[in-house]
């Protein structure tokens, strides 16, 4: 998701967005990070899939991952962090 000026001014990265992308990771088990331009108009957060547990008996350890579902849990996370996104910045205006 990429958030763009349209008014030729800094796209300003708020805290509240820090924690609704926390939300994210959390509820949907998907990373997110984002990447400041350089000319500062524009904030590109990017939503990626992170599906391995690591499961503990005695001293072994072993480790699953779980494709299936992957892809459609990170698009899901990247389309409710847009909507909430949106919706908080259009009630805040």
């Amino acid at each position: 998701m990429t958030i763009t000026s349209t008014k030729d001014k800094k796209v300003v990265k708020e805290q509240w967005v820090d924690i609704l992308a926390g939300a994210m990771n959390k509820f949907f088990n998907a990373k997110v990070y984002s990447t400041q331009w350089t000319d500062r108009k524009k904030l590109t957060w990017t939503f990626y899939g992170w599906n391995i547990s690591l499961y503990g008996i005695g001293s072994s350890l072993t480790e699953t991952r779980a494709p299936v579902g992957l892809a459609e849990g990170t698009v899901a996370a990247a389309q409710a962090f847009e909507m909430c996104h949106n919706q908080v910045r259009s009630n805040r205006l």
